[in-house]
């Protein structure tokens, strides 16, 4: 039901949680229902425009733990494009992003025995760029972004 929210951010929000069971091996032992949940997350991550809301880009990156649970989404090779292309759309503030940087670098050069397509690592360097640019259009000794 979540997935199929009438508001467009609880369905996003629901598919990144359904990622999180399949890339934390919930349906391992049932690859129909590996392929179904990869399904419905593809078609939930479709369309995407909702995540450029910067409420949802706060929920979705604001805690620690969430950024460690998005980070071990992207080592999934299915869902690691559709994990970058909605935060992408999100662009969650550089200093958050900033901690999963490495977790993007590995996905450029294919490090961890995953192998990503080009579009994939397109993606990941787009978010890169925006950690980095933040920090050279940041002033000495303020923060990036606002609130």
């Amino acid at each position: 039901a979540l997935l199929r929210s009438r508001t467009p951010t609880c369905g996003l929000l629901g598919a990144v949680l359904l990622a999180g069971l399949v890339a934390s091996g919930d349906f391992d032992n049932e690859p129909s229902h590996r392929v179904e949940a990869i399904r419905l997350v593809r078609e939930s991550l479709s369309h995407p425009d909702a995540a450029s809301d910067p409420q949802f880009a706060k929920t979705l990156c604001g805690a620690n733990s969430a950024l460690v649970r998005l980070a071990g989404l992207l080592e999934d090779a299915e869902l690691a494009p559709l994990v970058l292309g909605l935060l992408c759309i999100a662009k969650p503030q550089p200093a958050k992003l900033s901690r999963i940087s490495g977790n993007l670098a590995a996905i450029m050069s294919d490090k961890g025995g995953v192998s990503h397509s080009e579009d994939t690592k397109a993606r990941a360097a787009e978010l890169l760029l925006h950690v980095q640019s933040a920090a050279v259009d940041a002033p000495s000794g303020a923060s990036a972004g606002g609130g």
